[in-house]
């Protein structure tokens, strides 16, 4: 990641039309998944080049607080004894399919979290129960990407 871009981010955001001060970003998604990715210049007419493309920046999806996760929706086609097995088969081809995945989650509810330095940036995934009204959140996963790595390291 370039610095002068890292620094600018860190320095001011605007919200609404107002301009603040910020170190950090909340992200909240409706994707039904948590991801946490390289990103790779890859060659499509390749399929070998997923493993060694070049690096040019990392992506973070967090999933929703409260709309369905994959393994939701999977349950509303096959029946619930299916749904675990069938959540590891879409994990498993998920992984395979994209060694530049660093993390992939899609049975828990949550939010994401950006936090900014002038050395690195840290993805935070955060989880919450979305049946029962609660403020009990944990923190599920961390990664960081060290400035110019363009890369996510596990935490």
């Amino acid at each position: 990641m370039d610095q002068r871009r890292l620094v600018r981010l860190t320095n001011t955001c605007t919200f609404r039309g107002h301009e603040c001060k910020t170190d950090h970003l909340l992200i909240v998604y409706d994707r039904h998944m948590s991801l946490a990715a390289d990103v790779r210049d890859i060659d499509h007419t390749d399929a070998s080049s997923v493993h060694t493309a070049e690096r040019f920046g990392v992506e973070m999806l967090s999933s929703s607080v409260s709309r369905a996760n994959v393994d939701e929706i999977v349950a509303s086609y096959v029946p619930r004894t299916f749904v675990p097995a069938a959540v590891n088969v879409v994990q498993t081809i998920m992984y395979r399919a994209n060694p530049h995945f660093r993390y992939y989650e899609v049975t828990e509810h949550g939010y994401g979290v950006l936090l900014f330095s002038q050395s690195n940036v840290t993805g935070q995934y955060w989880h919450t129960p979305v049946l029962e009204k609660t403020s009990e959140q944990w923190l599920a996963k961390k990664v960081v990407c060290p400035l110019n790595s363009n890369r996510w390291i596990d935490q």
